[in-house]
């Protein structure tokens, strides 16, 4: 398969895709760095992808994983491990 069947193949399916996390694969894959689209949130509220500290609000929200985050800085999604 050649690159432009590719693509369009690609955008003829793109709209059809679900909103929210499945959705959110083309934002997170494009800005990730290095491939590594998720990173670990240290006990200190740390970014592992960026080195940037999440503001409190947003590090409690990650610790009780009640949805998918992203940083805000380097967009990759975020999850936390005690």
């Amino acid at each position: 398969m050649d690159v432009e069947a590719a693509r369009s193949e690609r955008e003829s399916v793109s709209p059809r895709r679900p909103a929210g996390p499945a959705g959110c694969s083309t934002r997170g894959s494009s800005r990730a760095r290095a491939g590594l689209a998720v990173a670990l949130v240290g006990s200190n509220g740390i970014c592992s992808g960026c080195r940037v500290t999440l503001t409190p609000q947003r590090f409690n929200e990650v610790r009780q994983s009640s949805q998918i985050l992203v940083c805000e800085n380097c967009g990759r999604f975020l999850y936390y491990q005690p």
